[in-house]
């Protein structure tokens, strides 16, 4: 059963031993009684202090780029030592040469309301050559590693106050309930999707039982189901065009096959495990887009662009693989955590394992040690860079997200995760205000109701400038991938679009300008390459020219009158 979890601790080098940290080593920090149990606390704590690092007595050094030292480690049977490797190689050092390793925990106050800082993650910095390490600020791109710390809930759990470990099966009977539970209850507090006539063009019809030879492709109509079906939306990341190409796809020469029957096998695994996702949830219908727009068809595409915008908002829940960065990379794989036995110093009754998982990084990007792990998988994620996902995550009503380690549940009045204490996620339903939700037609429902003839300019503003700083395979979907935000912002304002700008906000709109690529800066971007003779839109739109800044929402248009000259004056209205 899924509660029944490992209880065997990892074998360890006697280097990495060190792992199993002393209690009583921890400086000047002091154990003090707490009203309900004995909690490990530090001389340090005031709300002035939100975090403090403990460094352990480990030291490693061994060459780029082969690590033989820890792979000799690692076959050996050290688990820290095989996780160590693999978690540096998966980042790619650009350099060769020596590398040197070193340990330490950090204790971190993830919000103002908890009383002390808790243990959550272990942090590996490496220096390459004759480079120094950095300082405990900020995770550095290149140069740290990051483990997070969960402990079961017991003694050991509340003394070092770390998180509770996630399940250790993405769709284990436990998290399929509690994913279906927070969709029903989203039903009677309005966030399930306004009631519309509206359905796909298609969807993947998933049959009503487990098996993968009735999956199929329909085109809906009145006559083949009622207005009131439920189905899920995929947001995800293609990959790179040497993954993209393996991609199965609906094209005319197969829509009539895939009417009939889509192969399972044939499918990328980030499509087959949504098919397994949405079927834990009791839905029967999915919508891909790679199988639900007839691909290369450009007809279609055109008029299936402008729908897709009505496809997430209408959608039952948006299904996103925050760690995918292709359509080959699995999102319901867990990797088995480095189990740490740890005893208590200070309370010789206090013991426990702590679990030590490694944070992928499919991104070279500062982050912050005081980030959550849902968060940190969202700023790391190539998911979010994609020009197409903006669109998606603000038109759903409600998203569940597959982090690296946690299923994350999100509408626009709660949130929540799967078995995580910590704040803001602390597994119980947290109410917020509608904007706190990146969802766009609330906050356009909340803006509209202030009056302010601004506000929704603003935050359009806002939007527009998140998603310059985006990327597109082809840079002609820049604007199709705003498209469905366009025509709800229209709807609501009553405005004229213009690629991009409003004409109610057109002299604002105008005052953009281009700015440095942080990812060009990093060496992982380029300025946009058009296609031959392609029509992207007018020069005068940010949207034409690759990272921009739209309008300043600083900047306000009032009446006035300019003298250009002796002879010229011209007014502002």
């Amino acid at each position: 059963m899924e509660n029944l979890r490992s209880h065997v601790e990892s074998d360890l080098c006697d280097k990495c031993s060190v792992l199993k940290f002393d209690d009583k080593q921890l400086g000047r920090r002091q154990a003090r009684r707490d009203v309900a149990n004995d909690v490990l606390r530090f001389d340090f704590e005031d709300r002035r202090h939100r975090g403090k690092s403990f460094e352990l007595d480990y030291v490693h050094t061994d060459l780029l780029p082969d690590l033989l030292r820890l792979k000799a480690s690692a076959d050996a049977g050290c688990a820290f030592c095989a996780a160590l490797r693999d978690a540096t190689l998966q980042r790619r050092p650009a350099r060769s040469g020596p590398i040197r390793y070193r340990l330490r925990y950090k204790w971190e106050r993830w919000s103002d309301r908890l009383d002390h800082p808790q243990l959550n993650m272990l942090v590996a910095d490496w220096a390459v050559g004759d480079e120094s390490f950095e300082g405990v600020g900020k995770v550095s791109h290149d140069r740290s590693l990051v483990f997070w710390v969960d402990c079961e809930e017991d003694d050991c759990n509340r003394w070092l106050g770390t998180p509770s470990p996630p399940r250790e099966r993405p769709l284990c009977d436990q998290n399929s309930a509690w994913m279906r539970e927070m969709l029903e209850a989203c039903t009677t507090h309005g966030c399930a999707p306004h009631s519309s006539t509206f359905l796909p063009t298609r969807v993947l019809d998933l049959g009503t039982d487990d098996s993968h030879d009735t999956i199929k492709l329909i085109q809906l109509s009145h006559t083949h189901l009622t207005d009131s079906m439920k189905y899920t939306a995929l947001s995800y990341c293609w990959g790179p065009r040497e993954d993209a190409v393996h991609q199965l796809k609906t094209t005319s020469s197969s829509l009539a096959q895939h009417l009939e029957r889509v192969d399972f096998e044939a499918m990328t695994p980030v499509i087959q495990d949504a098919v397994t996702a949405t079927r834990a949830l009791g839905i029967h219908y999915l919508w891909i887009d790679a199988l639900c727009i007839i691909q290369g068809d450009a007809d279609d595409w055109a008029r299936e662009s402008k729908r897709m915008g009505l496809v997430y908002v209408n959608a039952y829940a948006t299904i996103c693989p925050l760690l995918s960065s292709s359509c080959l990379q699995s999102f319901l794989h867990r990797p088995k955590p480095v189990r740490i036995k740890f005893q208590s110093r200070r309370r010789p009754e206090i013991h426990g394992m702590l679990n030590l998982r490694h944070q992928p990084r499919p991104r070279n990007e500062d982050v912050s040690l005081s980030t959550g792990p849902r968060q940190m998988d969202e700023k790391l994620s190539a998911w979010n860079t994609r020009a197409w996902t903006l669109q998606e995550e603000q038109l759903a009503a409600r998203m569940i997200y597959f982090g690296s380690s946690h299923i994350y549940f999100s509408c626009p009045l709660q949130k929540a995760v799967e078995c995580y204490p910590d704040e803001p996620y602390n597994g119980r339903k947290l109410h917020l205000p509608y904007w706190e939700r990146p969802n766009f037609p609330n906050m356009l429902h909340q803006l509209a109701k202030s009056q302010d003839p601004d506000a929704l300019y603003d935050q359009w503003n806002r939007l527009a400038e998140q998603h310059a700083q985006r990327q597109a395979t082809d840079e002609r979907d820049k604007l199709p991938a705003l498209s469905g935000l366009a025509q709800m912002m229209a709807e609501k304002t009553q405005d004229t679009y213009l690629a991009g700008l409003w004409k109610a906000d057109l002299l604002r709109g105008l005052l953009w300008w281009t700015s440095p690529s942080k990812l060009r800066i990093m060496g992982l971007g380029q300025l946009p390459k058009f296609p031959p003779n392609a029509y992207i839109c007018p020069s005068w739109s940010w949207a034409r020219h690759g990272e921009t800044c739209p309008a300043n929402n600083s900047v306000r248009i009032v009446p006035g009158t300019c003298y250009a000259g002796p002879f010229q004056t011209v007014r502002v209205r």
